[in-house]
C-alpha cells in the first residue's frame, strides 16, 4: 500500500480546464492537492484505489481550486440558473442535496464529478457526516 504523490501531468490530464501552466501555476494546484489529501487519504487502498483514487484526489483538488478562484473574483457558490444585465439580476439553481458534503460538492463541476465517482465506487454504502444510524455494508448487512 504505497502513498499517491502529486503528479502535475496527471492532474492536468484529469482536469484539462487547468492545462494552462501560466494561468494556473503548479504551486497553486499543488497547494490545493495537499489540502485534498487531508480529505481523501493518499494511501492507495480500499474500494477507491489505483487510478480511481488518483482521479478522486485530482477532482477534489480541482474543486477546491475552482472555489478559491471563484471566491477571489467575488463569486458566490451555487449553480447560476439565469441572469440579466439591465438592473443586474441573477438566479441560482436550488439543489436538493442528500447531505452537507453533497451540497458542498455541488458548487463546482469538479465537485459534482468527484461526488459521482464516490457514489459509484462505494456501491453498497458510503456515509458522510455524523448521523447516528446504521449504514448497509458491502456484504448487505448493517
Amino acid at each position: 500500500m504505497a502513498d499517491i504523490t502529486f503528479d502535475e501531468s496527471t492532474f492536468r490530464a484529469n482536469v484539462p480546464t487547468f492545462a494552462d501552466d501560466v494561468k494556473y501555476p503548479v504551486a497553486d494546484i499543488e497547494t490545493n492537492w495537499d489540502i485534498a489529501i487531508e480529505f481523501i487519504s493518499a494511501s492507495d487502498y480500499g474500494y477507491l484505489s489505483g487510478s480511481r483514487r488518483v482521479l478522486a484526489i485530482n477532482l477534489f483538488a480541482a474543486h477546491l481550486y475552482a472555489l478559491e478562484l471563484n471566491y477571489a473574483t467575488g463569486g458566490t457558490g451555487g449553480t447560476v440558473q439565469s441572469g440579466s444585465e439591465g438592473s443586474v439580476s441573477v438566479s441560482f439553481l436550488i439543489l436538493q442535496p442528500k447531505n452537507q458534503f453533497h451540497a458542498y460538492c455541488q458548487e463546482t463541476p469538479y465537485g459534482k464529478r468527484f461526488y459521482a465517482l464516490l457514489e459509484i465506487a462505494a456501491v453498497g454504502g458510503l456515509m458522510f457526516g455524523g448521523e447516528n444510524r446504521p449504514v448497509r455494508g458491502r456484504d448487505g448487512r448493517y
